[in-house]
């Protein structure tokens, strides 16, 4: 897509991938100005078609069996690097931990719009990425305190989520984190201020 008027007859001449890829807005509606720079360099559509091209895959194989599986895959690892923070790299913890987040995924499959829905039959879309693979590993670089990781998690949420123009929740989780621990931080210090006062004006007096 390079920003002429496509008409739905006219795909009929893009590459295969775009054509099932890039028909249709992320709204539902059909293209008739061709895509958006951004959405052509930042949206998952693009990723999937460029696959699809290179492997020789079809779109449909890409978007509805590869990539979910791949989702589910580092789901599991984004909850255990998360596990084991939580839990100081114990490895009997960590396995428990993941088994409760297994069995929470495969009761979550009973309705549209809960977690363990969406990674198990919409793990192509952005927002199923974002709950169960950037948030979790997101929470797990601000545990560690590593804030490239989360700035790496904001980047690629603005990659792959149509919201806010990708400004969107680790944006939000991490501006909520700083804040919360530097209020937490100054409280810390204010109690460590009194309690070295009151611990050092006994002494004083007795000086006198």
């Amino acid at each position: 897509m390079d920003g002429r008027r496509y008409d739905a007859g006219d795909r009929q001449y893009l590459p295969e991938g775009e054509q099932h890829l890039y028909g249709g807005s992320p709204h539902g509606e059909p293209y008739t100005q061709g895509m958006s720079f951004r959405l052509k360099l930042l949206c998952l559509p693009t990723l999937y078609g460029t696959i699809s091209r290179w492997s020789g895959m079809a779109p449909e194989t890409v978007v509805y069996r590869l990539i979910p599986c791949l989702t589910l895959c580092m789901g599991y690892l984004a909850y255990g690097r998360l596990g084991a923070v939580l839990f100081d790299h114990n490895r009997e913890k960590c396995n428990i931990f993941l088994i409760i987040v297994g069995i929470l995924f495969c009761a979550g499959t009973y309705m549209p719009g809960v977690d363990g829905f969406d990674i198990f039959y919409g793990g192509f879309r952005g927002v199923t990425i974002r709950a169960a693979v950037l948030l979790p590993y997101l929470f797990s670089c601000l545990f560690e305190r590593k804030y490239l990781g989360a700035v790496l998690c904001i980047l690629a949420e603005a990659c792959m989520v149509w919201t806010l123009y990708g400004a969107g929740v680790c944006l939000l989780v991490t501006v909520a984190w700083v804040a919360l621990r530097w209020l937490w931080t100054m409280c810390s210090r204010n109690d460590h201020k009194k309690t070295q006062a009151v611990k050092t004006a006994p002494g004083e007096e007795d000086a006198e």
